[in-house]
Formats: C-alpha cells, sequence, structure tokens
C-alpha cells in the first residue's frame, strides 16, 4: 500500500506541475520516463523539457503500449519542435483531436497537417479556436491562408 501511495503523490505532484508549465531537467524526468505506472510515464511527459537525457526516452514512448503515454510523448516532442513526433499527431489529430494535440503539431507541422487543422477549424466547434490559434502561431503564409479561410466558414 505505501508503494501505492507513493505513485499516486507522484502522479499527483506531475500533474500540478504539468499545469504549471513547469519543466522538470532530465536527471529528474528520467526515471519518471522509465517508471512502471503509466500515469507516472504520463505525467513525466508532460513535464519533460529538450534534454539530451530525456529526448531518446519520449522517442522511445512513441511506441508505449499504454495510447496515453505514448501520445503525451508524441506531444512533448511536437512542442520541443521534434519531427520525428509527426506523423504520430498527424494520426492524433485525425483519429484524436485535442487542444495539447494541436498545441503540439503546431510546432512540426508540414502541409498535410495544416490542412488537417483547418478541416478542425471548419467542422469541430469546440476546438475551432484552438486549430485556428495554432494556424495563426505557424504564420506560414499558407497557414494564414487557410486560417483566413476557415474564419469565414463559420463552424458546423
Amino acid at each position: 500500500m505505501n508503494g501505492l501511495c507513493r505513485d499516486r503523490g507522484w502522479v499527483s505532484a506531475l500533474e500540478a506541475a504539468a499545469q504549471l508549465g513547469i519543466a522538470l531537467p532530465g536527471n529528474t524526468i528520467v526515471p519518471l520516463l522509465r517508471h512502471d505506472v503509466p500515469e507516472i510515464r504520463t505525467g513525466a511527459c508532460r513535464c519533460a523539457c529538450a534534454s539530451p537525457a530525456a529526448i531518446p526516452l519520449l522517442l522511445e514512448l512513441l511506441d508505449d503500449a499504454d495510447r496515453g503515454v505514448a501520445r503525451e510523448a508524441a506531444c512533448a516532442l511536437g512542442r520541443m519542435g521534434r519531427g520525428e513526433a509527426r506523423p504520430a499527431l498527424l494520426r492524433l489529430l485525425r483519429e484524436a483531436p485535442s487542444a495539447a494535440v494541436i498545441d503540439a503539431v503546431s510546432a512540426v507541422a508540414d502541409e498535410e497537417c495544416l490542412v488537417i487543422l483547418g478541416r478542425i477549424a471548419r467542422t469541430k466547434p469546440d476546438l475551432a479556436e484552438a486549430a485556428l490559434a495554432g494556424l495563426d502561431s505557424i504564420g506560414s503564409s499558407r497557414a494564414m491562408k487557410i486560417a483566413a479561410a476557415s474564419r469565414r466558414i463559420p463552424p458546423s
């Protein structure tokens, strides 16, 4: 039971750190990314910084058996601007879009991502604002055109 309480403590602490936008240093985050408990790995992904020690582990976690861990690893890598996350983020944009995925893909978006973000802006009212903000943050002329066109067409 003591281990379970300690695990819950880590989950709560990582959740709080993620909500505050705290990135933990590599020497702190590495053991948490390797933890047996998926919820701890998930929280660690949310708090990972772009350290040379964390990036290889995040890349490994893209294939984690726990889908939540894999999603958060992809989001962490995307926020770091790591193109290796693009395929996973693209799949998530198609299958399970969320504000976090949209935010993460913005740093690594390619043409296909831009088109999907535009589609999300037009067809998912609950994510339209996030998709438009993502397109705006990309700032390319193509992203700006897609955002402008999406703004003219009200979300359905």
